[in-house]
């Protein structure tokens, strides 16, 4: 069982493949796997996610409420971004379609102890918002393009105990202030 983490770092590079890949299949879930490895400080005595990847399972099986991927599909890229570049799965993400970036509950029967789990919460805007991180809530949210976003991640810290943990991401803070356009349109 790994050591429990309390905070996961996100470089800019997962941040963007998650984004895009809800994008893609909206308004199915979308699913895949957060790559890195898990850090001490002992500056701070905390132990960290540092998420330096994000690949989406494009054989992963979808609905508007359900996503899941066949676990020798699943086992397939593991060993292989392994063999790629020694980074560990730290966690899954997924896309929660017009919902809450809480947990299900068929989220919680597929997390075991010791798991991270990222969720985006998408829906088409409503306003345009700049990207902030809320540190009660514990949820990072902005808007691109026509679609708003929230993320939350969640742990399983003890069985079938679970909670939010801090989401750091410097790269967005800010994006969508009056210095940062994310209306703009792909030229046709």
């Amino acid at each position: 069982m790994p050591p429990r983490v309390f905070e996961a770092f996100l470089y800019e590079t997962p941040f963007i493949y998650m984004i895009v890949s809800s994008v893609e299949v909206y308004p199915e879930e979308c699913l895949g796997g957060l790559w890195g490895y898990r850090a001490w400080s002992a500056v701070d005595r905390t132990r960290r996610a540092i998420v330096e990847q994000a690949i989406p399972y494009q054989k992963a099986e979808r609905t508007r409420r359900s996503v899941e991927i066949r676990p020798k599909l699943e086992w397939r890229c593991k060993d292989m971004l392994y063999k790629l570049c020694q980074l560990e799965l730290v966690g899954d993400f997924h896309s929660h379609p017009n919902e809450e970036s809480g947990l299900s509950q068929p989220d919680k029967d597929s997390m075991e102890t010791g798991d991270i789990e990222l969720v985006i919460a998408i829906s088409r805007k409503n306003r345009i918002t700049p990207w902030k991180y809320d540190d009660n809530r514990k949820e990072l949210s902005g808007v691109f393009g026509d679609f708003r976003f929230t993320m939350t991640l969640h742990s399983c810290y003890k069985p079938r105990k679970f909670g939010k943990i801090d989401l750091l991401c410097p790269f967005v803070v800010g994006i969508g202030s009056k210095y940062f356009d994310t209306s703009l349109r792909f030229p046709e």
